[in-house]
């Protein structure tokens, strides 16, 4: 096998792990996310404390979808288009 094919396969490897982490930590957050509302909703506090409970448990969510947004977006430049994620030298 050739350099170039290997190393498009050690790529290629490492892009989808990264993927299916990210993946997985989104659908957690999402859950916890889920679970927190309701603890929220079944709690009742007032709209000022709900407004700052909201932005607090939305935090991990966010983070999450955005790693898991910028995973997807770098596997599929890479098996589209064979674009070499910028930091392909850590593979």
């Amino acid at each position: 096998m050739s350099y170039r094919i290997q190393r498009y396969l050690e790529v290629e490897l490492r892009l989808r792990s990264t993927l299916e982490e990210a993946e997985r930590e989104y659908r957690d957050a999402c859950k916890i996310y889920k679970a927190r509302l309701e603890e929220y909703v079944d709690s009742q506090l007032p709209s000022q404390d709900g407004v700052l409970f909201l932005k607090d448990i939305s935090q991990p969510r966010k983070a999450a979808m955005e790693k898991y947004a910028k995973a997807l977006k770098e596997f599929t430049a890479f098996a589209l288009r064979r674009e070499m994620p910028r930091d392909s030298d850590k593979a």
